[in-house]
């Protein structure tokens, strides 16, 4: 039995090329922007001078847009919502937003801009019971493997799930706990008590360090 269908699916091949090519005319032909050489998912809008008035940044379906042009900021919001109408499209705007599970703050005066991702930390803190007052992500005994494999496949889901949580953040905000992650990383298909040592210290200096 075969079928015909009309539309990109989502969980296809292709789906993920369609909506790329989709997403990308709609940012060129109706919110006249230009993608970049160097880089396919940044698009910008320039003057007649060549001054960059706008830049977009596009991860999958998440746009993120600056531009200090109210009047084009206005227009790029009523094209979106023309042009996706169905559900509803979340926008955060000003100085403090966030984008892909960080938030960012500007302090223009300063020329900082500061990320962070509290709230995802927060929840990921909540899944496990954290002890102790570490200051580093690991000891220097890191790279030992551990004698005693864990068999609860429960631990051991718990492991690989969070684990893949703190991959999130070292790769985003926290560089320097990317070092013991990778490490923990290897540990996934012979998880010991070692290994949760290693987790439940990360997870504590994460803990102990937030707002970095």
């Amino acid at each position: 039995l075969y079928f015909m269908i009309e539309k990109a699916m989502y969980g296809l091949f292709e789906s993920g090329r369609l909506w790329y090519a989709h997403v990308k005319n709609f940012l060129t032909t109706k919110c006249g922007l230009r993608q970049i050489e160097t880089d396919p998912c940044v698009f910008t809008r320039r003057s007649k001078e060549g001054k960059v008035m706008a830049v977009a940044l596009l991860y999958v379906d998440d746009i993120a847009v600056s531009t200090a042009e109210d009047e084009y900021w206005d227009h790029f919001v009523k094209r979106l919502n023309e042009q996706y109408s169905i559900g509803s499209n979340t926008i955060n705007e000003g100085s403090d937003i966030t984008y892909l599970g960080m938030e960012i703050y500007q302090k223009r005066d300063e020329g900082v801009i500061h990320l962070t991702q509290e709230r995802y930390l927060g929840k990921l803190l909540l899944s496990w019971r954290v002890d102790g007052n570490y200051r580093s992500p690991h000891g220097s005994e890191l790279f030992d493997l551990g004698e005693h494999i864990i068999e609860d496949e429960q631990t051991r889901n718990r492991f690989r799930s969070n684990v893949m949580k703190i991959a999130y953040l070292a790769h985003r905000t926290r560089p320097d706990i990317l070092l013991t992650c990778n490490f923990l990383s290897s540990q996934i298909t012979r998880t010991t008590a070692k290994s949760l040592r290693d987790l439940d210290r990360v997870l504590n200096y994460l803990s102990n360090t937030r707002g970095r």
